[in-house]
C-alpha cells in the first residue's frame, strides 16, 4: 500500500508531523510490519517528549540508518502527513470491514436456521464497534488542536522574521496578498473568483498561477480549463510574459520583427517546467483530481496551486435544481483542496445584466448560497462600463477585487488592480 510508506517518509522528513497524525491512526492500522514498527517507535519517542529523528528511530528500532534515509527521501516535506494518515486509517477500516464480512458469511453458513437472529445480532454489534473505532480516528482533542495552532502561529512569525516565504502562495499583487491574509491563497483552502464575462477573471487566474509557478519552483502547479484550449491559454501567458499584445500574437499588431524579438526574450528567460494545463470541455471534479495526482506523479513534487476555469462550464452531477448541482461540485472541490493540500482557485460567473453599474455582491454569483457556504475566500471583480457600450468609463485599466468573504480574516476589503488587458498583465494600482 503506497500511503503507509509515504506517511513514514513524511514523518522521517518532518519529525513534528507525528504530532498531527497520532490522533488519526495508530500502529495497528499498518499492514506492513516494517512501517508499523517505525510508526510505533516515532509515537513512543514523541510521547516521551523527544524528537523522533532518523538517528533516534534507528536506535530504538535497530534498523539501519541508510534504510531509514532511503525511505525519508520519498517526499520533500511532511506537509501531506495528515492526508496519508487518513488514507492509512481508512484502509485499515476497510480491511476490518472485509474481515468482518467474511466472518459473518462463514458464521451464517455454519449456523443452524434457528440461530440466524443471533448471527444478525452479533453482526450489528460488531459493525457498531467498528464504526466507533473509525469515528475515533477523526477526533482531535482540543488540547492537541490548540498546540498545533500555537505551533502554526510561531512558525508564521519565524518565517516572517527570517524573511522566508509565508504559508500562502502569492497572487502576484501585494495588496491582494495582504487582503487575503497569510500571503495569498492558502493550501488546503478554496478561493472563488467571481466576475462577469470579459471582466478579467481568467487573466487574474493566470496571474495567480504564473506568480506561484515562479515563487514556488519546488512545487508543481495545474491550470484546469473547460473554456479554452491549451494553446489559446498559452497565448495569454506569452503576452503577459513577453509584453507583446494579444493583437500582436494574432498577427494583427506591430511588425513581425518587433514581436518576434519580444517572444525570443521571453523564451530565453526560461519557460518553467513545473506547470501543467488540462483543457477539457465539460471538466468534472474527477478530472481535476486526476490532473492533480497525475501532475504530482509526473513531477515527483507536491502540487501547490490549482486554478479551475470555470465553475459554470463544468460538468455537474445530477440534482433536482441548478443550485443543488453546483452545491455538489463546489463542496467536492473544497474537499479536494483539503484532501490534496492544494490552494484551489475556482473561477465563476456572475449574474449581471448588461450595463449594470453597481458593484457586485455575493448574491450575484450563480449558485451564490452553495458557493458562499463552501468557499474559504470569495473575490468579486468589478470594472466600470457605460450603459450602452462595452467601453470603460473613467480609469479604463482599473479593476477592483472586492473581498466578499474571508473565513479567516473577515471581508469587505477592496483592492484596486492595474489591469493591462491588451497584454494580460496585472499589478497593484499603486505599484
Amino acid at each position: 500500500m503506497n500511503a503507509e510508506p509515504m506517511l513514514i517518509s513524511s514523518i522521517l522528513r518532518d519529525p513534528d508531523a507525528v504530532h498531527q497524525v497520532r490522533a488519526i491512526c495508530e500502529p495497528s492500522h499498518f499492514a506492513d510490519q516494517w512501517c508499523r514498527t517505525v510508526f510505533a517507535a516515532a509515537c513512543e519517542i514523541a510521547e516521551r517528549g523527544k524528537h523522533p529523528t532518523l538517528e533516534v528511530i534507528a536506535h530504538e528500532t535497530g534498523f539501519e540508518l541508510e534504510q531509514l534515509y532511503a525511505m525519508q527521501i520519498r517526499v520533500e516535506s511532511g506537509s501531506e502527513a495528515r492526508q496519508f494518515a487518513e488514507l492509512v486509517a481508512g484502509a485499515a477500516g476497510l480491511r476490518g470491514l472485509v474481515e468482518w464480512g467474511y466472518s459473518l458469511a462463514q458464521a451464517a453458513t455454519d449456523a443452524e436456521p434457528h440461530r440466524y437472529h443471533d448471527v444478525q445480532g452479533d453482526a450489528l454489534t460488531s459493525l457498531l464497534a467498528m464504526s466507533e473505532k473509525l469515528g475515533a480516528g477523526c477526533l482531535t482533542s482540543v488540547k492537541e488542536a490548540i498546540k498545533q495552532a500555537v505551533a502554526d502561529a510561531q512558525g508564521a512569525l519565524s518565517r516572517r522574521d527570517r524573511g522566508e516565504l509565508p504559508l500562502g502562495y502569492t497572487t502576484g499583487i501585494g495588496a491582494l496578498d495582504r487582503a487575503l491574509g497569510e500571503g495569498g491563497v492558502v493550501p488546503g483552502q478554496m478561493c472563488v473568483v467571481g466576475a462577469a464575462p470579459g471582466t478579467g477573471k481568467t487573466a487574474l487566474g493566470l496571474h495567480i498561477y504564473g506568480s506561484t509557478v515562479r515563487q514556488r519552483p519546488g512545487m508543481a502547479h495545474v491550470y484546469a480549463t473547460c473554456e479554452m484550449p491549451a494553446n489559446r491559454l498559452a497565448r495569454r501567458i506569452v503576452a503577459a510574459g513577453s509584453g507583446a499584445t494579444m493583437d500582436d500574437l494574432k498577427g494583427q499588431g506591430r511588425s513581425t520583427y518587433d514581436v518576434a524579438a519580444q517572444m525570443a526574450g521571453f523564451t530565453a528567460g526560461g519557460i518553467p517546467g513545473n506547470a501543467e494545463i488540462m483543457d477539457r470541455p465539460g471538466l468534472s471534479v474527477a478530472d481535476v483530481l486526476a490532473a492533480v495526482r497525475a501532475t504530482r506523479a509526473k513531477h515527483q513534487k507536491p502540487v501547490g496551486v490549482v486554478v479551475v476555469d470555470h465553475l459554470h462550464e463544468m460538468r455537474h452531477p445530477r440534482g433536482e435544481t441548478g443550485e443543488e448541482r453546483i452545491r455538489h461540485t463546489v463542496t467536492a472541490l473544497r474537499n479536494l483542496a483539503r484532501n490534496e493540500n492544494v490552494a484551489l482557485v475556482l473561477l465563476a460567473q456572475l449574474n449581471r445584466k448588461r450595463g449594470e453599474t453597481k458593484r457586485p455582491q455575493m448574491g450575484h454569483l450563480r449558485g451564490a448560497g452553495a458557493i458562499e457556504e463552501a468557499a474559504h475566500q470569495v473575490l468579486l471583480l468589478y470594472r466600470e462600463f457605460r450603459e450602452d457600450e462595452r467601453e470603460h468609463d473613467g480609469d479604463e485599466r482599473r479593476l477592483e477585487a472586492i473581498v466578499a468573504k474571508n473565513r479567516d480574516g473577515g471581508g469587505g476589503g477592496l483592492v484596486a488592480i492595474d489591469f493591462d488587458g491588451a497584454r494580460q498583465r496585472m499589478k497593484g494600482w499603486d505599484e
